[in-house]
């Protein structure tokens, strides 16, 4: 399949309050023919007065390139959804796929059988 940005919405609020509990805002979505990634979360950043980072107008974008199996594009939305959770809760991990990624995860696919 290939969704379109109402369905990624769909999706979004779905597992928002499935698996993260309808705590995260919703994500602007937009829909793009990337060839070398099928999501991202992407935001800009500054430096506040204290020299912390601030991120900010954050937005999830989804490739719609590859015609792919639904729950590969439901995996790519909650794949997605977790980084946005790391960085909308300033929880700091070790890399983009770090330990608290991992665990985050792994309690997912554990509990929602993904």
């Amino acid at each position: 399949m290939r969704p379109d940005r109402l369905y990624v919405e769909r999706k979004y609020r779905e597992y928002n309050d499935m698996c993260f509990g309808g705590k995260l805002p919703m994500l602007p979505v937009r829909m793009t023919n990337a060839k070398t990634f099928l999501g991202a979360v992407r935001f800009k950043k500054k430096k506040d007065f204290l020299g912390r980072l601030v991120y900010y107008d954050f937005e999830l974008v989804i490739s719609v390139k590859y015609d792919l199996p639904e729950r590969e594009v439901e995996d790519t939305i909650i794949h997605e959804m977790i980084h946005f959770y790391i960085y909308y809760n300033k929880l700091k991990d070790t890399s983009a796929h770090g330990p608290i990624f991992r665990k985050m995860m792994d309690e997912i696919n554990t509990r929602y059988g993904r």
